[in-house]
């Protein structure tokens, strides 16, 4: 019997790549950068490879705020202060949080049944600003983050930091639902934790969850 949700929030919940645009485009009219076409698909490939690299513990977090930036404005041939950027784009994305089609159904349906913890690899004020601004805040139980418990999904203590947090719950009673299969599915999977995964893109990958939804509307009929 399903007792809890554990929830992703990027690219889960909340449009990561749709909110990291228009913060983007905010910050370069701050900084009277005019940036070419080619530049958001720069930034999102060496970001995400960043966080792949953080999600094996290759590297810590502030190296991706440090790094992100640089790299991509010197990809594009732009000269600009990386760190400086890095500011301007986190104080639009506090303010920015585009939702993911279906999310506002999905978690009024869950909060109804479960409670609703949010397990995310970030900075908890940030991701509660964006709750609160997708008016999500509401359905949510409470915030596990890499921020504030000290260690980032897959890892096991991640997950176990959260099972500990949920007032007896098993791990065979909670649900991880999200859509990276390293950080969310695998690294739920390894603490025995039942895993949804909300296969966005269309991966099709075989046995590498519990469940597997390309719609967040199916979840309503598995849960």
């Amino acid at each position: 019997m399903i007792k809890a949700i554990l929830l992703d929030v990027d690219d889960t919940i909340l449009d990561f790549h749709q909110s990291s645009l228009q913060s983007i485009l905010q910050a370069a009219d701050k900084a009277g950068l005019e940036l070419p076409e080619a530049f958001f698909p720069v930034f999102t490939r060496i970001n995400v490879s960043l966080w792949e690299s953080y999600e094996r513990g290759e590297i810590e977090r502030q190296e991706i705020f440090e790094r992100r930036w640089k790299e991509a404005f010197g990809e594009v041939g732009i000269e600009f202060d990386g760190i400086l950027f890095e500011k301007l784009f986190r104080h639009n994305l506090r303010q920015c949080a585009v939702r993911e089609p279906g999310a506002e159904r999905l978690l009024k349906y869950l909060s109804e049944r479960y409670p609703i913890y949010v397990a995310s690899n970030t900075v908890i004020d940030q991701q509660v600003s964006r709750m609160i601004i997708a008016n999500f805040h509401k359905y949510i139980t409470a915030y596990f983050t890499s921020d504030n418990i000290g260690f980032a999904k897959p890892s096991q203590e991640f997950f176990r930091y959260c099972l500990n947090h949920l007032k007896g719950i098993r791990a065979d009673e909670t649900v991880m639902i999200g859509d990276s299969l390293t950080a969310d599915i695998a690294g739920a999977r390894k603490c025995g934790i039942r895993t949804l995964w909300y296969d966005k893109y269309g991966k099709n990958v075989s046995d590498a969850a519990d469940w597997r939804v390309t719609d967040l509307a199916e979840i309503e009929k598995i849960l």
